[in-house]
């Protein structure tokens, strides 16, 4: 099955990407992580990117600087196509990152030098 999980406002390029309903906020008012199992798909917003060649676009996914219990500075996501405005993301299977929250970006050349798609953060399940 198919999971997608459109993520949060990606700042650098005016790129948006918008939670499912479920996952939008916690009740207490704060502002939640969404979770997703290490394999799922999502899609993250990003402006132009399919004018540029797959090969240039990059998908990086790294834990935040104060979690280094896992080990794993960063990963490059190999996993991904490219449609117009989206870049389609598959999820590696990293045993080390589960219950773990990394932050997600694409980066791809644009006019004027690299664009970056902020996808914000989630939870590996």
């Amino acid at each position: 099955m198919l999971v997608r999980a459109l993520l949060s406002l990606a700042v650098c390029t005016s790129a948006a990407l918008a939670f499912p309903a479920a996952i939008h906020d916690d009740p207490a008012g704060g502002s939640s992580v969404p979770e997703l199992k290490r394999g799922a798909s999502f899609d993250v917003a990003c402006p132009s990117v399919e004018q540029v060649e797959a090969e240039a676009v990059n998908v990086v996914m790294y834990p935040g600087r104060e979690d280094t219990s896992s080990g794993v500075a960063g990963v490059l996501v190999t996993e991904r196509t490219i449609a117009p405005g989206v870049v389609h993301v598959r999820l590696p299977d990293i045993p080390d990152l589960r219950d773990h929250v990394v932050w997600i970006k694409v980066i791809y050349p644009g006019t004027g030098g690299n664009r970056f798609c902020d996808a914000g953060r989630i939870r590996l399940t």
